[in-house]
């Protein structure tokens, strides 16, 4: 797996008193079934023996950009956040905004990358500094998708997403440069994996023996495409047969593979250099009328969340 430089923006500050959670995408839910409002409940949780079940309670999921006021306290902590002069604190008041830039059920991540962040930034912020792997641990309980951005940009993800190793990210004249082509309607998770289910599908043979990931890193984009295996695309084209369709128009228009990322809907292509990828992005968009957006695989950021 690997990110892409596309990305929501989550703005974090303390606060007195409770838990604020507001968000400007009315698709997204404000309530506690969100990954970032299970985020801060599962740090809270590990690191103050279940004090969230007070902070989470009144969370109210009607109201959209409308604060969501939540009462709660961490007394009774065995390890307590920190606060500014290194002391022990025993408020966890905290006011989340999440703007939404990545699409809603297109099968990149974006609420997984959210809850990632919000350990991460929590850890930051509360002067936990919980080791990785102690942020991984919470991670697992959180979501499957969520301890590999703790181990971004790029890692090998095995069973439900518990084990994460990271490796090597593409670097140099390699696959590089990524045109996302949103379809505009989502792709619920949940029920592609039902329809994966009932149809049977997934062979273990694919992964076994594992293909040499180290290799892959080091491939170009059209070496590298053939490679590229989604076991749930044919569950995702059975519940939209167009997105199948449109798929495959794609690939004879680019004349090269198209794949689905994730569980869908959005689809992607690769290229070494970045003008090959905007020209091919231009031209799904004049000849298919479809939005298309260009971003680096595996970016490096500089940020200190992620050290």
């Amino acid at each position: 797996m690997s990110t892409v430089g596309l990305f929501d923006m989550l703005t974090i500050d303390r606060s007195h008193g409770g838990f604020t959670f507001t968000c400007d995408a009315p698709a997204v839910p404000c309530d506690a079934s969100n990954l970032v409002v299970k985020a801060v409940a599962a740090l809270v949780d590990s690191v103050a023996k279940g004090s969230s079940a007070g902070l989470i309670a009144s969370l109210n999921s009607s109201n959209h950009l409308t604060e969501k006021e939540v009462g709660g306290d961490a007394r009774d902590s065995d390890v307590e956040p920190r606060n500014r002069e290194g002391g022990a604190t025993t408020d966890f008041g905290l006011s989340v905004a999440l703007q939404k830039r990545i699409p809603v059920g297109a099968g990149l991540g974006g609420g997984s990358s959210d809850g990632a962040f919000t350990l991460l930034a929590l850890n930051h912020l509360w002067n936990l500094n919980l080791s990785r792997q102690r942020l991984m641990d919470i991670a697992k309980s959180i979501g499957s998708d969520v301890p590999f951005f703790i181990n971004a940009p790029s890692a090998i993800v095995r069973g439900r997403g518990e084990d994460v190793q990271k490796t090597e990210r593409p670097t140099g004249k390699t696959a590089k440069w990524v045109p996302i082509i949103f379809w505009p309607r989502p792709m619920p998770t949940p029920l592609v994996y039902r329809k994966f289910d009932e149809l049977r599908l997934g062979k273990e043979s694919n992964l076994s023996p594992e293909p040499p990931w180290s290799q892959w890193v080091k491939l170009k984009s059209q070496e590298l495409l053939p490679h590229l295996i989604n076991d749930l695309e044919p569950a995702a084209f059975a519940i939209d047969p167009q997105l199948g369709q449109v798929r495959t128009g794609l690939e004879s228009l680019l004349a090269r593979p198209v794949r689905m990322s994730g569980s869908g809907s959005s689809l992607f292509s690769l290229y070494d250099q970045r003008q090959e990828a905007e020209a091919a992005a231009r031209l799904v968009m004049q000849r298919r009328k479809l939005q298309v957006l260009t971003v680096e695989l595996a970016p490096v950021l500089a940020d200190s969340l992620n050290e």
